[in-house]
Parts: C-alpha cells; sequence; structure tokens
C-alpha cells in the first residue's frame, strides 16, 4: 500500500485499458522491473516502415508510461525501505 499508492494503481489500470498490453512489476531491493509482453511489436524490421504512425505512437507511449511509473516509484521508494 505505501509503494502501489493509489494514483499509481491508476496509472497501471489506466494504460492497461487503453492499450491492453500484459506487463508485470516486480519490486525488488528498491528498484523496479517492467517486463512487458509486446510479441512481434519491437522487431527492427516494424522500423523500416516510418510511415506506420500508430507504432510509433505505440512505443511512443509505452515509453511514456515507463518514465511517468518509474519516477513516481522512484519518489515512493527512497521513503520506503523494502
Amino acid at each position: 500500500m505505501q509503494i502501489l499508492t493509489h494514483d499509481v494503481m491508476e496509472d497501471i489500470l489506466n494504460f492497461y485499458l487503453l492499450y491492453k498490453i500484459q506487463f508485470e512489476i516486480i519490486i525488488r531491493k528498491n528498484k523496479a522491473y517492467i517486463k512487458f509482453t509486446t510479441g512481434n511489436i519491437f522487431r527492427p524490421n516494424v522500423l523500416l516502415n516510418s510511415n506506420n504512425l500508430e507504432v510509433l505512437w505505440l512505443y511512443y507511449n509505452i515509453t511514456k508510461f515507463i518514465v511517468n511509473f518509474t519516477t513516481k516509484i522512484d519518489k515512493i521508494l527512497k521513503d520506503v525501505e523494502i
């Protein structure tokens, strides 16, 4: 409850509901690890098609989620010892 606060849980739920990407979050020794199950989305051949804005937008939003989540969790973990 101290780490996964209401606003953090809301961010996690909203991200999942919006993008339907399965992921795991592991918090161990004051570090957060995120594993996404994205299938073929990050294969290099996808990047060859510069017109695929939908995929690029998804990349952006996954990265944005990671940055926002880790920033919030980092602030919390500084105050909590696990």
